[in-house]
Protein backbone atom coordinates (compact mmCIF):
# COMPACT_ATOMS: atom_id res chain seq x y z
CA UNK A 1 0.00 0.00 0.00
CA UNK A 2 1.30 3.34 -1.04
CA UNK A 3 0.58 6.41 1.14
CA UNK A 4 0.60 9.74 -0.57
CA UNK A 5 1.89 12.79 0.38
CA UNK A 6 1.07 16.25 -0.71
CA UNK A 7 2.73 19.55 -0.24
CA UNK A 8 1.49 23.40 -0.93
CA UNK A 9 4.56 24.91 -2.70
CA UNK A 10 5.08 28.82 -2.29
CA UNK A 11 7.47 31.26 -3.57
CA UNK A 12 8.54 33.97 -1.02
CA UNK A 13 10.19 37.16 -2.34
CA UNK A 14 13.70 37.96 -0.38
CA UNK A 15 15.39 40.98 0.05
CA UNK A 16 17.78 42.89 -2.25
CA UNK A 17 21.30 41.59 -2.32
CA UNK A 18 24.18 44.02 -2.37
CA UNK A 19 27.90 42.87 -2.82
CA UNK A 20 29.54 44.28 -0.04
CA UNK A 21 33.09 43.81 -0.92
CA UNK A 22 34.91 44.71 -3.73
CA UNK A 23 36.37 41.66 -5.91
CA UNK A 24 40.65 42.47 -7.52
CA UNK A 25 41.11 40.01 -9.75
CA UNK A 26 43.77 38.99 -12.78
CA UNK A 27 43.66 38.37 -16.74
CA UNK A 28 46.73 36.20 -17.20
CA UNK A 29 45.93 36.69 -20.87
CA UNK A 30 45.67 40.81 -21.02
CA UNK A 31 48.31 40.93 -17.97
CA UNK A 32 45.30 43.12 -16.35
CA UNK A 33 44.41 43.32 -12.64
CA UNK A 34 40.70 43.92 -12.67
CA UNK A 35 39.43 45.58 -9.66
CA UNK A 36 35.48 45.55 -9.42
CA UNK A 37 34.15 48.15 -6.79
CA UNK A 38 30.25 47.79 -5.14
CA UNK A 39 27.72 50.14 -4.37
CA UNK A 40 29.26 51.89 -1.66
CA UNK A 41 31.91 54.16 -1.39
CA UNK A 42 35.40 52.20 -2.69
CA UNK A 43 38.69 53.47 -1.62
CA UNK A 44 41.26 52.37 -4.01
CA UNK A 45 45.13 52.73 -3.41
CA UNK A 46 47.83 51.07 -5.93
CA UNK A 47 50.85 51.29 -4.42
CA UNK A 48 54.64 49.82 -5.11
CA UNK A 49 55.84 47.59 -2.50
CA UNK A 50 59.22 46.90 -3.64
CA UNK A 51 60.73 47.53 -6.78
CA UNK A 52 59.79 44.40 -8.52
CA UNK A 53 56.04 43.82 -6.39
CA UNK A 54 53.15 46.40 -6.69
CA UNK A 55 50.16 46.54 -4.20
CA UNK A 56 46.20 46.99 -4.79
CA UNK A 57 44.09 47.64 -1.94
CA UNK A 58 40.30 48.18 -1.87
CA UNK A 59 38.66 49.76 1.50
CA UNK A 60 34.34 49.29 0.72
CA UNK A 61 32.60 50.09 4.38
CA UNK A 62 35.55 49.13 6.97
CA UNK A 63 36.26 46.08 4.99
CA UNK A 64 39.46 45.66 3.10
CA UNK A 65 40.89 43.50 0.44
CA UNK A 66 44.06 43.36 -1.21
CA UNK A 67 46.54 41.24 -3.08
CA UNK A 68 50.16 41.89 -4.05
CA UNK A 69 51.28 40.93 -7.65
CA UNK A 70 54.40 41.12 -9.55
CA UNK A 71 55.09 44.58 -11.56
CA UNK A 72 56.17 42.53 -14.42
CA UNK A 73 53.14 40.63 -14.69
CA UNK A 74 51.02 43.53 -14.90
CA UNK A 75 50.52 46.08 -17.95
CA UNK A 76 47.26 48.01 -16.32
CA UNK A 77 45.05 48.08 -13.86
CA UNK A 78 40.97 48.33 -14.64
CA UNK A 79 39.07 49.46 -11.77
CA UNK A 80 34.79 49.49 -12.64
CA UNK A 81 33.83 51.67 -9.82
CA UNK A 82 30.06 50.95 -9.62
CA UNK A 83 27.77 53.39 -7.29
CA UNK A 84 28.94 54.93 -4.74
CA UNK A 85 31.54 58.00 -4.01
CA UNK A 86 34.75 55.96 -5.50
CA UNK A 87 38.49 57.22 -5.05
CA UNK A 88 41.28 56.32 -6.69
CA UNK A 89 44.60 56.42 -5.96
CA UNK A 90 47.96 55.29 -7.85
CA UNK A 91 51.14 56.02 -6.76
CA UNK A 92 53.12 53.92 -9.17
CA UNK A 93 54.07 53.85 -12.96
CA UNK A 94 51.11 51.47 -14.12
CA UNK A 95 48.14 52.55 -16.32
CA UNK A 96 44.89 52.34 -15.20
CA UNK A 97 41.84 52.72 -16.62
CA UNK A 98 38.99 54.07 -14.61
CA UNK A 99 35.46 53.49 -15.51
CA UNK A 100 33.74 56.16 -12.66
CA UNK A 101 30.21 54.54 -12.74
CA UNK A 102 27.13 56.71 -10.62
CA UNK A 103 28.15 58.87 -7.96
CA UNK A 104 31.22 61.55 -7.42
CA UNK A 105 34.27 59.59 -8.36
CA UNK A 106 37.74 61.28 -7.83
Amino acid sequence: MRTQCSALLAIERLESRELLAATIGYDAVAKQVVVTGTTANDAVTISAVDASTICVQVVTSGVTVQQSFALSAVSSIKFDAGAGNDSLTNSTSVAVIALGGLGNDS
